[in-house]
């Protein structure tokens, strides 16, 4: 079974996080920065509740 999550630190930063168990009883887990990619997705989130539509006219 495949567990993932996002862990934020103590600093700012965010931090991806999977791991799962291998066939021979052990565990793979990889931990990969991800904080520019949440805070670009983050303004596009912000800017998609703010903007006007594409193709209104003022």
């Amino acid at each position: 079974m495949a567990h993932h999550y996002l862990q934020q630190l103590s600093d700012g930063r965010v931090v991806s996080i999977a791991h799962r168990s291998t066939s021979d009883g052990g565990w793979l887990i990889s931990c990969e920065d991800v904080t520019e990619q949440q805070r670009a997705q983050s303004q596009i989130d912000f800017m998609a509740r703010h903007d006007a539509p594409v193709g209104s006219s003022f």
